[in-house]
């Protein structure tokens, strides 16, 4: 992303242990390409965070990627990034800073402002890595965002205290969340798991919220989430998945919740996900995409289907509106393949959905002009 005059790159796909090569954020000048301040997401020994990776030794510490953009408020000067799961050691050594955390960073010189991290220890790849989402209720700045095991959190992005939370779908990898810190508690067999042993968990890691990402809608306070529904039972290397206790075979799922007090406001179920973010305009109408090729508009007060159309493949990705000569256009990517949120349903879909392997394209349509 860019701000103020800065390139803001988060890196991705650092997975393997390496002395060389750990995660960071870095900021890079717009006119030259000089790097102008980095922050490590992956904690030696001897910096901040380091003595929470146990006993590990540097080259042995990997993970908290930041693949997905940040956010920027102007007037704080803060960057906000998520970052994803520690990909390396057991269970129960630590947090493993700054892994699964929300981080904000100064904008001219990358030092830490503060981090905030609910889920610590993840090993069950549903990180918290997702959009951050900037509202002001009054004069309190809130951040609010959700990870894989869909509990949507509220933070002071001041000072990055915890505020409050929601679970938008079922979850059973925690068994309590305090309600001071906002800190999870896994179950134990998750912590300690058995060798062989059955663990179902909900989600699974396709997410309870991904990459679809969410979108706010100030005139009625709504934040407006993607959200699936789907769990896994893994036995050694086989996982299974199943639909989510309580879903009805419904794996996608629409919500809006306030953002003032986080109550639920509406949710639309349906059999297939929703694989596209969620796309809000100020007239009050929402587009969305989903695995079984339809594209529709929808009322964000309501969440009602408005209009819908069948694409040729899958739509996902990143809905967009613009104009040209006064006309309003909004476009959409279809195509195949995306990472685990349509891999899984995929495997549940097979022999009930015709989802072609061709079709990669931009759709666009042209909204009614009016007088």
């Amino acid at each position: 992303m860019i701000a103020d005059g800065k390139l803001i790159v988060g890196l991705g796909v650092c997975d393997e242990p390496s002395l060389e090569d750990r995660c960071f954020i870095a900021a890079y000048d717009v006119k030259d390409g000089h790097q102008i301040w980095k922050f490590n997401t992956v904690a030696y020994t001897g910096e901040p965070g380091g003595n929470t990776w146990g006993n590990m030794t540097n080259g042995e510490r990997s993970g908290a990627d930041a693949w997905i953009a940040g956010t920027y408020d102007p007037k704080l000067r803060l960057i906000y990034f998520g970052t994803g799961q520690a990909k390396a050691g057991k269970n129960g050594i630590g947090d493993k800073l700054f892994s699964n955390a929300t981080i904000a960073l100064d904008v001219d010189t990358g030092k830490l402002k503060w981090y905030n991290q609910s889920a610590p220890d993840e090993g069950l790849d549903l990180d918290e890595v997702y959009e951050k989402v900037l509202v002001d209720d009054g004069s309190q700045k809130l951040l609010l965002t959700a990870g894989k095991k869909g509990i949507l959190w509220k933070l002071d992005r001041v000072t990055g205290k915890f505020i409050d939370y929601v679970p938008t779908v079922f979850q059973n990898v925690f068994t309590h969340i305090d309600r001071k810190t906002g800190r999870g508690t896994y179950r134990a067999d998750i912590l300690k798991p058995e060798p062989g042993g059955s663990r179902p968990s909900c989600p699974a890691p396709s997410g309870g919220h991904n990459w679809p990402a969410s979108s706010y809608v100030p005139e009625d306070d709504l934040l407006i989430l993607p959200l699936m529904q789907i769990c896994v039972t893994s036995q050694g290397d086989m996982p299974g998945n199943f639909e989510a206790p309580g879903s009805d075979g419904n794996m996608g799922r629409l919500s809006a919740y306030r953002a003032k007090d986080l109550k639920p406001v509406w949710t639309v179920q349906q059999r297939a996900p929703f694989l596209t973010s969620a796309m809000t305009t100020a007239g009050g109408v929402g587009f969305v995409g989903d695995w079984d090729r339809t594209f529709r508009a929808f009322d964000v007060k309501t969440g009602k289907t408005l209009w819908k159309t069948r694409l040729g493949t899958t739509a996902q990705g990143f809905p967009t509106t613009f104009m040209v000569d006064d006309e309003q256009f909004v476009a959409v990517p279809t195509g195949y393949n995306g990472g685990s949120p349509q891999v899984r349903p995929s495997s549940m879909f097979a022999f009930e959905r015709n989802r072609p392997l061709v079709g990669h394209a931009v759709y666009v349509f042209a909204l009614p002009k009016t007088q």
